[in-house]
């Protein structure tokens, strides 16, 4: 399986690849892409880079410390609770070449996000435009 994640903050959406550690948790993985929220072939493009880059075994952190950085870098703030605040959060699967996407509720600062919803359908990896759709309407569904 693949993983990423993408934030909506006003109209930058970030997205990174997650990879899965010898310990089993899923990790920020670079690259952290940005792109602006009405261009959705790009957003497709955005989302299938950053399943690519997703993978499996990689070493488990030693420290937690600044591993969301490269996030917060790009959105121009100095910490979670300032990103967090107005960010919508999708997480993305990708399993053979069909690509599924996890709306969450935002929870805060403490709390994080939480899975709400998960689309019925799922569109190719191959589908640029598809995938920048499914991703701006499971936006929509985010709370």
């Amino acid at each position: 399986m693949k993983k990423a994640i993408s934030y909506l903050r006003g109209q930058r959406v970030f997205t990174h690849a997650s990879s899965k550690t010898t310990a089993g948790v899923w990790i920020l993985e670079l690259p952290v892409l940005v792109v602006d929220a009405t261009d959705v072939e790009a957003l497709g493009r955005q989302v299938a880079q950053a399943l690519a880059a997703s993978k499996e075994g990689v070493p488990h952190p030693v420290s937690w410390k600044g591993i969301f950085d490269p996030v917060l870098e790009l959105a121009g703030v100095k910490s979670w609770a300032t990103f967090v605040k107005s960010a919508r959060c999708v997480g993305i699967e990708g399993v053979l070449e069909g690509v599924s996407f996890i709306s969450t509720e935002n929870l805060g600062a403490s709390g994080g996000f939480n899975d709400i919803d998960r689309s019925a359908d799922t569109v190719k990896i191959s589908d640029t435009v598809g995938l920048g759709r499914g991703l701006i309407a499971e936006f929509e569904k985010a709370k």
